[in-house]
């Protein structure tokens, strides 16, 4: 970082303005061309603003030690060697870090590993508000970081656009800056998991299979299996059965390897969704019961989505007693928890369907009311098509034809939706 570019990122860090700091020392114009650069400062002014700001400026002090460090510990955090991380966090917090440089490096990577490792809202937003108020003076890897903080982030917040753009300009200066290879095998594993979350397919099949490569190449096998059930999940999607099943038997041989049940959760959840759509709703039912005694230990957000998928398939097979005993289950699980008011939305569908059947009046209204809009304006194209198809059914059967048509124009929307979210 350049002289100039240290002496505005000291002053709005420290919420000085223009005028403050050059009082005394030299005009506010002169000032801004320093920052700028658009003059050279004698060491004498360069002296004065560094006592005002209480900053050696002109020591450049490169400290290659911590830039390691912090290095080793993005390794850490991505490859989820969780410990070594938390170790690697406590070691690096004590540390006094002079150089502008590394400071901002430090920051950023400390943000992914609040993101990733120990979800710390506070300091999250924090850590970007910062990052934020000094991104003019961000340039080059720190760039490069700054954008990958902002794309995760944005995912963890469900921003998958927003997400998607910052990790396109991260590929983008890829090409440009030098950076662990399996730092770049976690950015395309990344741009696979948020192209899937827009529905590219195929897209995010190419990413996947370039991160696979690396993880395989560095021998990072639990990476590798992620991008395995990643693959998976795509495959599945677009029905190719033997090859989503082929590459979550292979995430599964990782999983009993290091004895991971969190892992294992993720395969087995899959595979029975395969039997599910397959039609096989007995094995789907043995598979999401085996996931749930994987998750029995693990917070909510991660038992939610299978015991929306049991619920599924024991209203297929009219199973209605063991269907309402799970949807009570679930309900106590999402009330009051804002972030899973979409499960809370599909279980009490659900209620509604197993106690009134599914085109009662009780639950068209549930849906048309309630369910619909909350997914239309969350945009949660998928759910809409199907549940949007139930109500113009209903009408239709009921001889309320313009209801239908609206609702089937409702379905046509959403389903053309997804189409156009995957040919982008």
């Amino acid at each position: 970082m350049k002289t100039g570019e240290k002496i505005r990122y000291f002053r709005k860090t420290q919420n000085i303005s223009q005028q403050e700091l050059a009082n005394g020392i030299c005009s506010v114009s002169y000032l801004s061309k320093i920052e700028n650069g658009q003059a050279v400062a004698s060491e004498e002014i360069i002296m004065f603003l560094s006592n005002r700001l209480g900053k050696e400026i002109g020591n450049e002090d490169f400290r290659g030690d911590i830039t390691e460090k912090i290095k080793e510990w993005f390794y850490f955090i991505i490859t989820k060697k969780h410990e070594n991380a938390k170790e690697r966090f406590q070691e690096l917090s004590k540390e006094q870090i002079s150089d502008v440089d590394i400071q901002i490096y430090y920051k950023s990577i400390e943000t992914m590993f609040h993101l990733i490792n120990d979800y710390q809202p506070t300091n999250i937003n924090k850590n970007i508000k910062y990052l934020q108020s000094i991104e003019e003076v961000i340039k080059n890897r720190n760039l490069l970081y700054f954008n990958l903080v902002l794309g995760v982030y944005n995912y963890n917040n469900k921003n998958y656009n927003d997400s998607y753009t910052y990790l396109k300009k991260v590929e983008h200066q890829i090409s440009e800056i030098q950076i662990q290879q399996c730092e770049k095998g976690y950015i395309y594993y990344l741009l696979g998991l948020v192209s899937s979350r827009l529905w590219k397919n195929m897209i995010s099949l190419d990413y996947t299979r370039t991160a696979l490569k690396v993880f395989e190449e560095l021998y990072e096998f639990k990476r590798s299996a992620d991008c395995r059930i990643l693959m998976g999940i795509i495959y599945q999607r677009i029905e190719s059965y033997n090859e989503a099943v082929k590459h979550l038997e292979l995430a599964e041989s990782v999983a009993n390897a290091f004895d991971d049940n969190h892992l294992r959760g993720i395969v087995y959840q899959n595979l029975g969704y395969i039997e599910a759509k397959k039609g096989n709703s007995e094995e789907a039912i043995n598979l999401y019961q085996k996931t749930l005694t994987y998750k029995q230990d693990q917070p909510a957000s991660r038992q939610v989505s299978t015991i929306y998928t049991l619920i599924e398939e024991y209203f297929k097979q009219g199973n209605t007693a063991e269907g309402i005993n799970l949807v009570e289950k679930g309900l106590k699980l999402v009330r009051g928890n804002q972030s899973l008011l979409e499960y809370e939305y599909h279980y009490r569908f659900y209620y509604h369907a197993f106690y009134y059947g599914i085109d009662h009046e009780n639950t068209i209204e549930f849906l048309t009311e309630e369910v619909i809009p909350y997914f239309e304006s969350k945009k949660k194209w998928v759910h809409l098509s199907e549940l949007t198809q139930i109500v113009a059914n209903y009408y239709e059967k009921n001889l309320k034809y313009k209801a239908a048509n609206d609702y089937l124009h409702l379905t046509i929307t959403a389903l053309e939706k997804i189409t156009q979210t995957e040919e982008l």
